[in-house]
């Protein structure tokens, strides 16, 4: 009977560590998503501030 008992200790264990790892694996996949999203963000962002002040410069070397 105790042999049972270690074995189902030895179970839940080996569950409990493979549904921590999951969870691990969601948290890196969620955010490595947001590290790609905030990298296009801030890419964009510089694009349009470069474009603003070619812009500018072009608008204040023709006056």
């Amino acid at each position: 009977m105790r042999d049972m008992r270690v074995a189902q200790a030895a179970v839940e264990y080996i569950t409990m560590v493979a549904i921590a790892l999951i969870m691990v694996a969601m948290v890196v996949k969620l955010l490595h998503k947001i590290a790609i999203q905030t990298g296009e963000t801030i890419s964009n962002a510089a694009e349009l501030l470069n474009r603003a002040v070619i812009s500018a410069l072009s608008n204040a070397t023709s006056e």
